[in-house]
């Protein structure tokens, strides 16, 4: 084939023949056979999308790039053995390739670092190139943030979910303002209940107290069936 159009697709480098490079691919689409092309069905809380995962040793990567289009690669992964001072001379022969694949996510992986020193070394070479450093193994090892870096990538062929309802939500709301309104209720069935004595009260009063104590009443029922005080005020 020659240039061939492969869509959505994350390219797997191992910088070493002894590193077995089909575990980063399994931690990622799970188990299956790791040799050539992989297909990830992609399916999170908020999309779909499909994604060829290519599998290459740092040798083979110009006849990668002859054969299929990687216009749309969207990840780029290369694992080395944890030790930067060592791996640094096959890290170079790889660096033309990642500079030139367009790819948003570029992540250096490793089990573990050999040494602090080591890490240190990779994580600077990391933020020079644009990568991610990652350990997977170890105490400090987090082989989750493989699959989380690619999946937070925008693909191209992503289909979003709809959003999902919270009914339990939905429901916790429902009764809240179920309870308002039986709250509201009790409180006008009281201000009733006391209309008589407020009417007593409001007869031995002077005229200019009347008319307050009045407006007072009219806002008290006013506030008991859920209305808003500046309504009546504007009036």
């Amino acid at each position: 084939m020659s240039n061939e159009d492969v869509g959505p697709c994350v390219v797997f480098v191992s910088c070493s023949d002894d590193l077995e490079i089909g575990k980063l691919v399994d931690l990622v689409a799970g188990a299956g056979d790791s040799a050539g092309v992989r297909v990830w069905d992609v399916n999170t809380k908020y999309y779909e999308a499909t994604v060829n995962l290519f599998v290459v040793g740092r040798g083979e990567l110009d006849r990668l790039k002859n054969d299929v289009n990687l216009q749309e690669a969207g990840g780029l992964v290369l694992y080395y053995d944890g030790d930067f001072q060592k791996s640094s001379e096959d890290l170079k022969s790889v660096q033309d390739f990642a500079r030139d694949l367009e790819a948003d996510v570029k992540l250096l992986v490793c089990d573990f670092c050999s040494s602090e020193g080591s890490r240190t070394s990779a994580e600077e070479w990391s933020v020079q190139e644009g990568f991610e450093h990652l350990e997977i193994a170890g105490d400090d090892g987090d082989s989750d943030r493989l699959k989380q870096a690619l999946e937070a990538h925008v693909w191209p062929n992503m289909i979003t979910k709809p959003a999902a309802t919270n009914k339990k939500t939905e429901k916790t709301n429902r009764k809240s303002n179920n309870k308002a309104k039986e709250d509201d209720l009790d409180d006008f069935s009281t201000l009733f209940e006391q209309l008589a004595t407020m009417k007593e009260q409001a007869a031995g009063l002077p005229p200019e107290e009347r008319k307050n104590f009045a407006e007072q009443v009219v806002l008290a029922y006013w506030r008991s069936i859920g209305g808003d005080e500046e309504e009546l005020l504007d009036l």
